[in-house]
């Protein structure tokens, strides 16, 4: 036992067996991010500022069904809902932004806490969700609203810059959509 402790390369193997073992069981896997949600292309990076560390990513088309909804997607991270997209294109609306979103409370969410304009766009939002409108100028009379739930981050985590994040978000698929929808 003597000349097995001596030999070097008994230490040089077993630091780099606990070494290897060690890192095997504290990496962090992670999934890969779309660049596209609901048909719109959208930055991995800018999705991934919304998203929870974790292994397994998957994005389900919801279906739209009769409400005015043109594209839906949920995102799923490790089985639980993450982020959630949907895109209205309707004619123009009878009501306002914040109306709209105090109408029909909880139905979009979040609460949201800041109202912005994005490329003269107005935008409601909060670091777990946002409310976006564009008119279309293209004589057609309508409008898009796009409409993201963050459920990543809880009501209680509100922050500057979680709300940078969803602006970002919101505005990266709004611009996508008037691409798609010709506004």
């Amino acid at each position: 036992m003597g000349k097995l402790v001596r030999n070097p390369w008994v230490w040089v193997t077993a630091l780099a067996v606990i070494v290897g073992g060690w890192w095997w069981l504290s990496r962090e896997e992670t999934y890969e991010v779309p660049g596209s949600l609901c048909d719109m292309v959208v930055d991995p990076q800018i999705t991934e500022a919304l998203l929870p560390p974790g292994e397994k990513l998957e994005v389900a088309e919801s279906s739209t069904g009769g409400s005015g909804i043109s594209a839906a997607c949920r995102v799923d991270v490790d089985g639980k809902s993450a982020l959630h997209v949907e895109i209205y294109h309707f004619e123009t609306s009878f009501q306002d932004l914040r109306d709209w979103h105090e109408v029909v409370s909880g139905s979009f969410g979040f609460a949201a806490v800041e109202e912005d304009r994005i490329e003269g766009d107005n935008i409601l939002l909060a670091s777990n969700g946002s409310l976006m409108r564009a008119e279309c100028p293209n004589g057609t009379d309508t409008v898009l609203d796009i409409n993201v739930r963050g459920y990543a981050i809880s009501p209680g985590q509100e922050s500057a810059e979680g709300r940078q994040h969803m602006k970002d978000f919101t505005a990266a698929v709004m611009a996508s959509a008037k691409e798609q929808y010709g506004c």
